[in-house]
């Protein structure tokens, strides 16, 4: 996927984890998470067509060796990431 051409990526529920980098360097506009993926290390890294995510779980796990904001490094066009079904506890 890596330097892939697609504006709009939805991720099914079947979808478990992200390697590292998948999603890098592409055209990607829009993303909606549909899972409660394990994001690893840059998935979106360098998008900077990226504009919008949406994580419509209620949970969302990061390794141990990553971070959020490694997450959307370098994505400088992403204006909101939404978590519309989660809860603050």
């Amino acid at each position: 996927m890596y330097g892939s051409i697609i504006s709009n990526l939805v991720l099914p529920q079947s979808v478990t984890s992200l390697a590292g980098n998948i999603f890098s360097v592409s055209n990607i506009k829009d993303v909606i998470i549909n899972s409660d993926a394990l994001a690893v290390g840059g998935a979106f890294h360098t998008c900077s067509s990226l504009s919008s995510a949406t994580f419509t779980s209620h949970s969302l796990s990061l390794s141990a060796s990553s971070s959020f904001c490694a997450l959307f490094a370098s994505c400088n066009n992403l204006s909101s990431v939404n978590f519309p079904n989660m809860t603050m506890s």
